[in-house]
């Protein structure tokens, strides 16, 4: 599983997202259990812009166990197509629970997004 998860980051990278999607699918398959691997999904679907896909994704790593990451690229989608309360909710979430530099920065790009300031 690690070795699919891998060669998926690297797919990645290179830009090869279709490739890298069928990867963690793969291993999402065999270990539906690691957050990490929908989380992995959700980051190249978000870099895809399929932004509905990448909220779907994250939800799922977040249900699987949460953590400053999965919250804050759930928000950043979030952002992305203009929900504005969900991306607030999750990253205030992030931030009371995990007192994150990463999504305190996140958050106040949402404040001036949303004209809060």
């Amino acid at each position: 599983m690690y070795e699919l998860n891998n060669r998926a980051v690297e797919l990645s990278r290179k830009g090869e997202l279709q490739g890298a999607l069928d990867l963690f699918f793969l291993a999402f398959e065999q270990n539906p259990s690691d957050y990490k691997l929908p989380f992995n999904i959700g980051l190249v679907y978000l870099k895809k812009e399929d932004y509905e896909n990448a909220i779907e994704y994250f939800e799922r790593s977040v249900n699987i166990k949460r953590d400053d990451d999965n919250l804050r690229e759930l928000a950043v989608a979030y952002i992305k197509i203009q929900n504005f309360d969900k991306a607030k909710s999750a990253l205030e979430f992030a931030i009371e629970c995990y007192n994150s530099s990463d999504s305190n920065n996140v958050l106040g790009v949402l404040y001036f997004l949303n004209h809060e300031y």
